[in-house]
């Protein structure tokens, strides 16, 4: 199994901490009779103040607002500018250019991040006509980079990315640059171009040890370069990169980002058969996630923690892991967590011999991975299920299974594809093919070189 958030975007998706990081453009907010415009907005409308605040603010918040003692964010006033249907400017009188610029750039991040898209686009067509500085024609570049990403069109997402980049690669080096330079890598690294994706971390990294640039972004970038590398194989410049991300992250104290980077350091150390290390940060990446409420990464390293139980011989913690894990993926209907856990318990049912179990198991993992168009899923699930045939005793469709799993790895990564070598190299030796396993677990090791 491939470290489950190693193929993803690791831009935290916390939609406070990007409302809680307004600076002066909110603080400009409170300076202006927003809370007026908002009350006679909304008496022009006939609506309350509950029926304004619609279940997601207080009505003593609104109430707050409108009387001048509290100060919305982003995140709040663009929801509030929804209910009115007016545009986020208009709520905004009294702004100098550059603090409107801000603010709206703040809020459509902040959209962007809560993957409503509608909305964010709507921020981006406010806000562009205002733009010409190039630090701010990159963030708003870079932000319809993301969505494009959210919509699987990496095309267009890349387009954007080297538009963000190309508009401040010639400045100063500073977070925008770097987080631009970091969005072409993560495209390439989405569409499985691992050497190009490297490339762009590592050049993201050089941009980034400039003091300008700030502890969190930093540490997004080395995770980023972390995951490139365990893709590739190569988990010593993993480690290391992985370690250089904690590092940040303890300085910026920034518990997503800590969280991110032990994950990294788990999935690397069950690599290299450390599987101690692998469990303790991997139990402290569960913590984190936890204490930040991302219920979804958490199921992620509980999957994690099943193959790390699961390698150190210990069936019955790997499968208490991976059920708590499927269950939680259920939950969320996260179609991906879900295929991973199965595609585990049906290595699981194999080796307790519970063949239809197994066969069950897998083959609910390959729909999974083709619900989600997950190549390196769909590759190792068709190997779980080629194993769970060879336990029944039909190795004509384990051959079979293990030729698609082939295929699949092949638009998978290089990672996936010594994976599968691998245990077609032991099922074959299984049944004393040893010539056969020979050929796999040579090219397997060509693939580790």
């Amino acid at each position: 199994m491939t470290q489950v958030t190693g193929a993803r975007d690791i831009e935290s998706p916390a939609v406070a901490s990007a409302t809680r990081e307004v600076g002066s453009p909110a603080d400009a907010v409170g300076e202006v009779p927003v809370g007026e415009r908002i009350r006679r907005l909304r008496l022009e409308r006939g609506m309350s103040q509950s029926e304004l605040a619609a279940g997601r603010l207080s009505k003593g918040f609104i109430s707050q607002i409108e009387s001048g003692r509290s100060r919305p964010s982003p995140e709040s006033l663009r929801f509030i500018a929804l209910r009115l249907g007016v545009p986020l400017v208009a709520l905004l009188p009294g702004l100098e250019l550059a603090q409107q610029q801000a603010f709206l750039l703040r809020a459509a991040e902040a959209a962007v991040k809560a993957r409503e898209a509608v909305e964010a686009e709507t921020l981006l067509e406010e806000v562009r006509p205002l733009l010409s500085a190039p630090a701010e024609l990159s963030w708003f570049h870079r932000l319809c980079g993301e969505l494009f990403i959210q919509r699987d069109q990496l095309v267009e997402a890349l387009d954007e990315a080297l538009l963000a980049f190309e508009q401040v690669s010639s400045g100063d080096a500073g977070d925008e640059a770097v987080r631009a330079c970091n969005l072409v890598g993560r495209i390439h690294h989405l569409a499985g171009r691992q050497p190009a994706a490297l490339l762009y971390f590592d050049r993201a990294a050089a941009l980034a040890t400039h003091q300008s640039v700030t502890p969190a972004v930093r540490a997004l970038v080395h995770s980023n370069r972390g995951n490139a590398h365990m893709r590739l194989g190569d988990t010593g410049h993993a480690v290391r990169a992985y370690e250089q991300a904690r590092s940040a992250a303890e300085d910026a104290e920034d518990l997503w980002q800590l969280a991110v980077a032990h994950t990294g350091l788990g999935e690397a150390a069950r690599q290299r058969g450390d599987l101690p290390s692998a469990i303790a940060h991997a139990e402290r990446a569960v913590t984190l996630f936890e204490r930040i409420e991302m219920r979804e990464l958490q199921a992620q390293i509980l999957h994690n923690l099943g193959h790390v139980y699961a390698d150190s011989g210990d069936l019955q913690s790997a499968r208490r892991f991976q059920d708590q894990a499927l269950a939680a993926a259920r939950a969320m209907n996260n179609s991906m967590i879900a295929g991973y856990s199965l595609e585990r318990l049906a290595a699981l049912e194999v080796a307790e011999g519970n063949v239809e179990a197994a066969l069950e198991s897998a083959r609910t993992a390959i729909e999974s991975a083709r619900h989600c168009g997950d190549n390196a899923l769909l590759s190792i699930s068709y190997a779980a299920l080629g194993e769970a045939y060879e336990a029944a005793g039909d190795l004509q469709a384990c051959d079979d299974a293990f030729t698609d799993a082939r295929r699949m790895a092949q638009t998978a990564s290089p990672m996936e594809m010594r994976q599968i070598l691998l245990r077609e190299g032991a099922m074959r030796r299984r049944r004393q093919d040893f010539e056969g396993a020979a050929g796999c677990f040579e090219a397997a090791a060509t693939i580790s070189a």
